[in-house]
């Protein structure tokens, strides 16, 4: 027979029991919560920067399509007939897909390419504001880098100078095998599509560190006829 003294012992240590089980289910409550709250503030900085990238890549193909842009282009090989009709009926259209290249050749080592994470002696004076091709596994592909320091990407109008120098770039490159790949069966009409990763490169030390952000633009290259 449990006596009145045996039951309050007993209750007392079930009471006990119970505030052991909730202390350790609540230290488990907030670990889990800790990783969940990690986890999510990861995927939106991930989710906030690929958005913040697709609109400047917006921004640039606006840019790119601008009549005003166009003109000045055109205006830049009007001597050549052929040319110019060329630019004046290119569209250029933004591929995501193609961004994943640019990390690709951005981070090539040998010093011949003149890459290394933008950091190679050469860099600046093999790459920026030049189309050069670059091949990436066995396939190539056109390479056009803008230096977007002082530039607020997200506006199409900071893009009007260095998308008049691109369009300038591709026009006198061409579209075909070995060259721009063209996306348009007619004709007399030309689509480029591109795509553009943002890449920073911080020299110096301490005080004297200088922030660089490049803009890299890559085409896929024309197969060979």
């Amino acid at each position: 027979m449990i006596t009145q003294a045996d039951s309050r012992k007993w209750m007392a240590c079930l009471y006990n029991s119970f505030l052991f089980m909730e202390a350790k289910i609540m230290k488990m409550a907030k670990k889990l919560l800790a990783v969940v709250l990690t986890g999510v503030m990861a995927l939106s900085m991930l989710t906030g920067c690929a958005l913040s990238d697709k609109i400047k890549a917006n921004a640039l193909e606006d840019a790119l399509n601008n009549d005003q842009v166009k003109s000045k282009a055109v205006a830049a090989v009007s001597t050549d007939e052929a040319k110019k009709k060329q630019e004046e009926n290119t569209k250029y259209d933004y591929k995501s897909e193609l961004n994943s290249v640019v990390g690709k050749v951005w981070g090539k080592k040998d010093d011949a390419d003149g890459w290394k994470a933008g950091t190679a002696a050469g860099f600046v004076t093999a790459h920026v504001g030049k189309l050069t091709e670059e091949t990436v596994g066995t396939t190539k592909y056109l390479v056009y880098v803008i230096d977007v320091t002082d530039m607020k990407t997200s506006k199409k109008g900071e893009w009007t100078i260095d998308a008049v120098e691109l369009r300038k770039a591709v026009t006198t490159k061409g579209f075909g095998a070995n060259k721009v790949k063209d996306y348009n069966a007619a004709d007399d009409k030309y689509t480029a599509k591109f795509g553009v990763d943002f890449k920073s490169v911080t020299t110096g030390e301490a005080e004297n560190k200088v922030t660089t952000d490049y803009a890299i633009v890559v085409f896929e290259e024309g197969a060979t006829a």
